[in-house]
């Protein structure tokens, strides 16, 4: 059995593989993006670049992985830079990643965002495994907001605690 998804004008394969006689575990956490859209993949390493910088590779794996879970999801836009940006559109302070409401989003050493640039497409060529659980949300260690106590916990890595699904609404990250 072969799976694909055709998003509006992109083509974007998320799992191109054969399931003869796999079981679930056998393919649990797998994920082949194929294509993704320039923007996106900009996005993608802006916000992992500023929500994760400084933190352990996994850590920054685990951050690019939170937006891909989100993605196809009807609680969230369609788009990867959508996604990121969920908030920002408004004007408001109230983002799902702050980055895009602090002003912060054009500020980068070029270094360090190349190695985020390469994480970002790594991680949305498959190459990667979701650390997370299927996390869709996260928090910094030193904070505690109101919304994490409608999740699950899924993981603990560097200096941030991901989420599993809410039960109820969005909560902001």
């Amino acid at each position: 059995m072969y799976r694909s998804i055709s998003l509006s004008m992109t083509c974007i394969v998320l799992a191109s593989f054969q399931i003869s006689h796999a079981t679930a575990s056998d393919v649990q956490g797998v994920r082949v993006v194929a294509q993704a859209s320039e923007d996106d993949q900009r996005c993608l390493a802006t916000t992992i670049y500023h929500e994760a910088r400084g933190e352990p590779r996994e850590g920054q794996i685990a951050v690019a992985h939170v937006v891909l879970n989100r993605r196809g999801h009807a609680d969230f836009p369609p788009t990867i830079c959508e996604i990121v940006k969920q908030g920002a559109e408004k004007g408001g302070t109230t983002c799902q990643f702050s980055t895009w409401c602090d002003g912060r989003a054009e500020q980068k050493d070029a270094a360090e965002l190349e190695e985020s640039l390469e994480i970002a497409r790594a991680v949305l060529s498959g190459e990667l495994r979701d650390p997370t659980d299927g996390a869709r949300w996260f928090h910094a260690s030193g904070v505690a907001p109101a919304w994490a106590k409608r999740l699950t916990p899924t993981v603990h890595i560097g200096k941030h605690q991901f989420y599993g699904m809410a039960e109820q609404g969005v909560p902001a990250k």
